[in-house]
């Protein structure tokens, strides 16, 4: 199971507190389904810029930075995969 955190935003310090809010409560859900520490896999905090652009003034404009973080879980119990799915974070 991989799991992409991502949000963007102009306001860096937000978004990356949410990011690691969410990659917390993402990370307890592996560990009440028991996901062994050599079943998991996270990757390191990403910050891009975005962009989008704008047709009316043909340039490049600067929405904001997307910050990702990515959790890859691995399961070798089908119900316990189920149980994480049906989790609300």
């Amino acid at each position: 199971l991989i799991v992409t955190l991502e949000e963007t935003s102009k306001d860096s310090a937000a978004a990356e507190a949410r990011i690691e809010s969410l990659a917390k409560a993402v990370l307890a859900v592996g560990a009440a389904q028991k996901v062994a520490n050599k079943d998991l896999k996270v990757g390191n905090l990403s910050v891009e810029p975005k962009t989008d652009f704008d047709q009316v003034t043909r340039k490049r404009i600067f929405v904001g930075n997307a910050y990702q973080r990515v959790i890859e879980f691995r399961f070798h119990d089908l119900e316990a995969m189920k149980r994480a799915l049906a989790t609300h974070v």
